[in-house]
């Protein structure tokens, strides 16, 4: 069966330590989910795996700078419980974003869980709009340490089809405000990605349904920017194809930048309105998705994804291009001779840019007979 794995790697990919845990259950996996890296080294990891009565719980490690254990955490409350992110709060305080059924079977929740530094449970919230089907995506906190939460919801009662969702909370819980919207009644409208703005609030980025054409619908590519108090105060769509946006980031000045499919980064300015728009591809692919962006201080944006080359199996690409007009100013291709090499994770997991002008990449590399993990370390 399969385990929670967590490595560390120095600067030059050398394995420094890794960790494994199996759960003492049985009938789903475990699997690692998100993890965070605290100020002093060390790193929160979530994960879930079947406790000793063989349902999924939510798992919670922290590991200090040499791999050492420090706590873990078991949370459970039904047979079936999911974990999506975890983050570390300005003041140390974690949160881990959740899915419960606490009500109907087969009706899921939103649960929010605060846990203080030494892995205390400090209090936790679940989210149940208007009797359905709730799945929460993504997770930020602000320097406030409010927590804004994106994900989706099922606005009509009675119906399987999903809205945007977006919650905010405050550090002791209380639920500040709910955000809904949603695209052409019947149909289901995604949300894939979230991003702090500067002056407050997020922007959420993915498609929505505008139409019903016989049996199906058409989709638009759809970003928002809905302000710290819960109104929204631009939403754009790009007009004349179909696609979804996996990923977006927002620059100091309000700037917004999205990723996705069908092979595009769009950038929107503060009021929303569109700035450029560039192919994400490579020299002689076919086609090519992006899952992350990541704009660095000196207003060099990245954008990792894979691409499709004329052999017709895919490569990892990470692009770096210029913020203010969308020049492409490097392409470079990760092909180790298989078949296949794609991206692991999507958003904020799909890669990271950190300090020293590094960019990280995480993906997947087919030896003829399974998957195995690669991490690229590019620098400029």
């Amino acid at each position: 069966s399969y385990e929670v794995l967590t490595t560390k790697y120095d600067s030059f990919g050398n394995l420094l330590w890794e960790r494994r845990f199996d759960s003492a259950g049985a009938g789903f996996n475990d699997a690692g989910v998100d993890l965070a890296v605290a100020d002093d080294g060390s790193v929160v990891v979530l994960a879930t795996g079947p406790s000793s009565t063989s349902d999924q719980d939510v798992l919670l490690f922290r590991y200090d700078a040499n791999g050492i254990l420090l706590w873990q955490y078991t949370w459970s409350f039904n047979w079936s419980d999911g974990a999506q992110k975890v983050e570390i709060a300005p003041d140390g305080s974690i949160y881990v974003l959740a899915q419960s059924y606490y009500g109907l079977p087969g009706v899921s929740n939103i649960v929010l869980i605060k846990f203080d530094q030494s892995g205390a449970l400090l209090w936790e919230r679940d989210y149940d709009g208007h009797g359905g089907t709730e799945n929460p995506k993504m997770m930020a906190i602000d320097a406030n340490g409010d927590i804004y939460i994106g994900g989706e919801t099922i606005m009509t009662y009675g119906t399987v089809n999903f809205d945007w969702l977006g919650l905010k909370y405050d550090s002791a819980g209380n639920l500040l405000w709910v955000f809904e919207d949603g695209g052409a009644i019947s149909y289901p409208d995604y949300v894939n990605d979230m991003a702090l703005h500067p002056a407050g609030g997020m922007v959420l980025t993915g498609y929505q349904s505008n139409s019903i054409i016989g049996w199906g619908g058409t989709t638009d590519i759809t970003t928002m920017y809905v302000n710290a108090a819960g109104n929204m105060v631009w939403k754009s769509t790009y007009p004349g194809i179909q696609g979804s946006m996996h990923a977006v980031t927002v620059d100091s000045n309000g700037n917004t930048y999205v990723t996705g499919e069908p092979s595009l980064i769009i950038s929107y300015d503060i009021n929303g309105q569109q700035r450029w728009e560039q192919d994400f591809l490579a020299a002689n692919s076919l086609t090519g998705t992006a899952y992350g962006l990541a704009i660095d201080a000196h207003g060099l944006l990245f954008a990792s994804g894979r691409s499709f080359n004329q052999f017709f199996s895919t490569d990892l690409l990470m692009m770096a291009l210029d913020s203010r007009n969308g020049t492409v100013i490097s392409r470079q291709i990760y092909d180790n001779g298989s078949s296949d090499d794609s991206p692991i994770g999507s958003g904020s997991r799909a890669m990271a840019l950190t300090s020293g002008r590094v960019v990280y990449q995480v993906g997947s590399s087919s030896n003829g007979h399974d998957g195995d993990g690669v991490l690229l370390r590019f620098t400029y």
